[in-house]
């Protein structure tokens, strides 16, 4: 096992190659793994809050972009409460 780039740096973990089976592996101190498993861990939950915030974006989109069409003037009640136009035709006239 050949040390390569060790450095003395108490946050970089020292990196130690070795080839195994034809593979070259780099080895980790337990401590390093650790280091390195709970950064994978942050970057996961990082990429769950920012699909979350991905899909709450586009239905934010959605409901400025059906705000402005009612504020244009061809507002379409069946839109809100999701009436099919089917539905939308049959119902009464709403009387005020």
């Amino acid at each position: 096992m050949a040390a390569e780039g060790a450095t003395s740096d108490a946050t970089t973990p020292s990196r130690q190659h070795d080839d195994i089976d034809g593979v070259d592996m780099v080895l980790l101190s337990p401590a390093d793994f650790e280091r390195l498993d709970a950064a994978r861990r942050q970057v996961r939950a990082t990429t769950a809050r920012l699909h979350e915030l991905s899909h709450r974006l586009r239905r934010a989109e959605q409901l400025l972009d059906h705000i402005a069409t009612t504020l244009a003037g061809s507002y379409d009640p069946a839109m809100l409460i999701g009436m099919t136009d089917v539905q939308r035709k049959s119902r009464r006239p709403v009387r005020s």
